[in-house]
């Protein structure tokens, strides 16, 4: 197990993803705490916020786009199921994290509301 750590730093990673965790969670403190919130704190908070995503690991795609295929599946959403990985994208997604524009995707058209500009991607 020493060398795999030594190898993929899980002790690191776990370490880093509970500094992440606690800083939000001091954010959402901060946020709840606040009786009459002003302009200035809903910066300071938009900025806190910005600051921790800047600092979270890259998101993989290929194992959301894979993960959004199995939950329409398995809410038998079926032909929600549109995301296309190729093989190599199937055996590297817990390796490489792949950019959103390498996922392939059959829908042509997203609902609105999903932040995606409504264009085919």
């Amino acid at each position: 197990m020493g060398a795999l750590d030594v190898a993929f730093a899980f002790a690191r990673k776990a370490r880093d993803h509970d500094l992440l965790r606690r800083r939000f969670t001091e954010l959402l403190q901060d946020v709840s705490a606040a009786k009459d919130p002003g302009e200035t704190d809903f910066v300071k908070w938009h900025k806190a916020r910005l600051d921790i995503e800047s600092d979270e690991p890259p998101i993989y795609w290929a194992v959301e786009a894979s993960c959004h295929n199995d939950l329409a599946v398995a809410w038998d959403l079926s032909e929600l199921a549109v995301n296309r990985l190729s093989a190599w994208q199937r055996l590297m997604q817990q390796w490489l994290a792949f950019q959103p524009g390498d996922i392939v995707s059959n829908l042509k058209s997203r609902p609105p509301g999903d932040g995606d500009t409504g264009q085919a991607s």
